[in-house]
């Protein structure tokens, strides 16, 4: 048996004492805990059975149509609101599926909503027009298949960067997490943009549920995106 590998970043538990992570078993998605440690590794050894370590793995209620996705794909990443992963589907094979909690869905249900409105511009990565759902809603969707850049050669495209932003930002929306990460590349290499999670409509108010470090005027603007334009890609 594989031993499981992290699905998702560490977490606190709501009593603060354990810290948590969702973990892929080969089979499934669980969710894992062990003592919280200042300091201590992001990770135990999830294939480690000593008892001293005190890991605890549980199920997960999980819709029949989430762990059928699940089981039919393999692992690419995963961020703090969701997994990806690679299917077999022939013209948008990467699927991004959200982490069981409520606020992930929340945040992947808007972003599809958002990328849904700026499917025309082709910086925008493109996703399959139709949702991934269960009976409590969207959690998850199809994009198209993309390439990772290295740090030094975003930076070095700053002012296509820039160009991608201006074209979002004239489409009326901003993207909100600029950075080398959510910045990927098609076959061509033609740059795309990518994690749509804290974007929205310029002028709106910016939901409870989006970090307060994302927006410090809780208004959707394009100040946010220059700031970290200029800061993260010198």
């Amino acid at each position: 048996m594989a031993t499981p590998q992290p699905a998702s970043p560490p977490f606190r538990s709501e009593d603060r004492n354990r810290t948590v992570c969702y973990i892929d078993t080969g089979s499934g998605l669980k969710e894992a805990s062990w003592p919280y440690e200042r300091g201590g590794p992001a990770f135990p050894d999830f294939g480690d059975h000593n008892p001293e370590l005190d890991i605890t793995i549980k199920d997960l209620q999980l819709s029949e149509s989430f762990q059928t996705l699940w089981k039919e794909s393999t692992p690419l990443g995963y961020g703090s609101d969701a997994c990806i992963r690679l299917t077999d589907h022939v013209s948008h094979p990467v699927i991004k599926l959200a982490h069981p909690k409520a606020e992930c869905r929340q945040r992947l249900r808007r972003e599809f909503e958002v990328m849904r409105c700026l499917t025309h511009l082709p910086v925008v990565a493109q996703i399959y027009p139709e949702p991934l759902t269960d009976e409590d809603g969207i959690f998850g969707f199809r994009t198209e298949r993309l390439h990772r850049l290295e740090k030094e050669d975003t930076s070095a495209r700053k002012e296509d960067i820039k160009a991608m932003l201006d074209k979002v930002h004239q489409a009326g929306y901003c993207h909100g997490d600029v950075h080398f990460c959510n910045i990927m590349e098609r076959q061509g290499g033609e740059l795309v943009l990518i994690d749509f999670a804290y974007a929205g409509r310029l002028g709106d108010a910016v939901p409870d549920d989006v970090p307060k470090r994302m927006y410090r005027s809780r208004t959707y603007g394009v100040e946010v995106d220059l700031e970290r334009l200029d800061g993260r890609f010198i």
